[in-house]
């Protein structure tokens, strides 16, 4: 692991332009894989020159793309897919991620749930079905014990650890529904997201949360009210993929600012600042 020690280390040699050292440091950095390209991201982006310039040249060679540069494009665009939109947030502080495979992932989910699902049935009963495959046979929880963990936004990261905070798991909620013909929508409670499914009579809201609970409007209401939250009419209507990205990367400045990653903190910061403009 990069130990403080080493990162010092580092930082030292990267000033140092002689050839054997600097095919030395790519080696290492080659070995320690998303280790490195996450310290060198911070110097690009925190440290002072020509430090931040030097770890921009190494991390050109470990980046097969500019992924921060494509998200801030993916915002500013009109055409905004959830999915796409959260995989490349993801790769801006993991550029090598395989969002194949991610996807891949939400088509297993979804496959095992349209098996168990009896046709026809209301959505409401196939939300049922995909509580249990989540919640019960893959074990999707709230990370209740680190809940301010940086992970539990990257929705790649909360596949792999099978937890995450309530607007992560009502963005993996909302993919495999999709793929099983269920249309559900984000909603945006005041520090909270939940989905809702407005296709029946009445709408009836998820909270991925909390296993799947699932409550009518009045029941809403009364949630908001367990909250200290005044009732309004636009907590229960849907939200846009851009307020469902603001919000992931205001947790992120949130997060990585308590653990004192400042680079990283910054660079979520200006991705808030461009889902404002």
């Amino acid at each position: 692991m990069l130990t403080p020690e080493k990162k010092e280390s580092f930082i030292k040699l990267l000033d140092d332009d002689t050839p054997a050292i600097r095919k030395a440091l790519f080696e290492e950095f080659e070995r320690l894989g998303e280790e490195a390209v996450d310290f060198l991201r911070e110097l690009a982006l925190g440290a002072e020159e020509p430090t931040a310039s030097n770890a921009r040249v190494f991390l050109k060679e470990f980046l097969p793309h500019d992924t921060v540069g494509e998200f801030v494009e993916f915002i500013r665009g009109v055409d905004h897919d959830l999915e796409a939109g959260v995989l490349l947030l993801d790769q801006t502080v993991y550029p090598k991620l395989d969002l194949g495979e991610v996807s891949g992932f939400f088509d297993q989910v979804a496959k095992r749930a349209r098996e168990l699902m009896l046709l026809p049935c209301s959505s409401q009963d196939k939300c049922l079905v995909i509580n249990r495959v989540l919640f019960f046979e893959y074990a999707f929880r709230g990370n209740l014990e680190h809940f301010d963990d940086p992970l539990n936004s990257f929705l790649h990261q909360v596949i792999k650890r099978r937890k995450g905070i309530p607007i992560s798991l009502s963005i993996l909620y909302l993919l495999v529904a999709q793929r099983c013909g269920i249309p559900l929508s984000p909603i945006g409670l005041p520090g909270y997201v939940m989905l809702g499914c407005f296709i029946e009579k009445e709408p009836f809201y998820i909270d991925p949360f909390k296993g799947g609970i699932m409550y009518s409007v009045r029941q809403m209401r009364e949630v908001l009210k367990m909250r200290k939250v005044t009732f309004k009419k636009s907590y229960l209507e849907p939200i846009s993929v851009t307020e469902i990205i603001r919000r992931t990367c205001k947790n992120l400045v949130q997060h990585y600012t308590a653990q004192k990653q400042i680079a990283l903190a910054r660079l979520f910061a200006r991705f808030v600042h461009e889902c404002e403009l």
